[in-house]
């Protein structure tokens, strides 16, 4: 007797382990019919839409990121790094969001961090201030998000964040 047996059993009797072994021609023969229903289906069409959908929403919000909301960002986050303070820019593709980071200096601030987040919440745009557990969240247009929309709402977080400390 092997050692592993009696695990081997074990994983069989929850039918964790299959005991048969099919061809692929067996499994093509009893499951492609089906498959190819499906893509013929309706639904697959209409899934096929929402998916450009998604698409061409996911890139007008690349374009955004890129051309409006980064570059503006990354100047007040310069100019509070240059000036002894910690911001980062963090882009979530996944998440469909780009987030200004402030972390503020341990002594002065007690470490909290504050954060102002662009995301994509179906055709609109969702800003979120979070600075000390206090939320304010704001919805857009995508034709609303502007450099100056952009650079007053960095400006008003970094006020915000800041002005508990002073």
């Amino acid at each position: 007797m092997h050692l592993l047996d009696p695990v081997w059993a074990q994983l069989k009797s929850y039918n964790i382990i299959s005991t048969y072994l099919f061809s692929m021609s067996d499994i093509e023969k009893e499951l492609d019919p089906i498959l190819e229903d499906l893509n013929r289906s309706v639904e697959a069409e209409e899934a096929k839409k929402l998916r450009e959908v998604f698409i061409s929403r996911h890139e007008r919000f690349k374009t955004l990121v890129f051309d409006v909301i980064n570059p503006t960002m990354i100047e007040y986050a310069r100019y509070l790094n240059e000036r002894g303070q910690t911001a980062r820019i963090i882009i979530h593709w996944r998440f469909f969001d780009i987030t200004f980071e402030i972390h503020g200096n341990d002594l002065r601030t007690h470490g909290y961090f504050g954060i102002l987040e662009f995301s994509q919440a179906n055709d609109r745009i969702k800003v979120v201030e979070q600075i000390r557990g206090d939320s304010i969240d704001e919805i857009y247009n995508e034709d609303q998000i502007t450099t100056e929309l952009v650079k007053n709402k960095v400006v008003n977080y970094i006020k915000n964040f800041y002005k508990i400390y002073v």
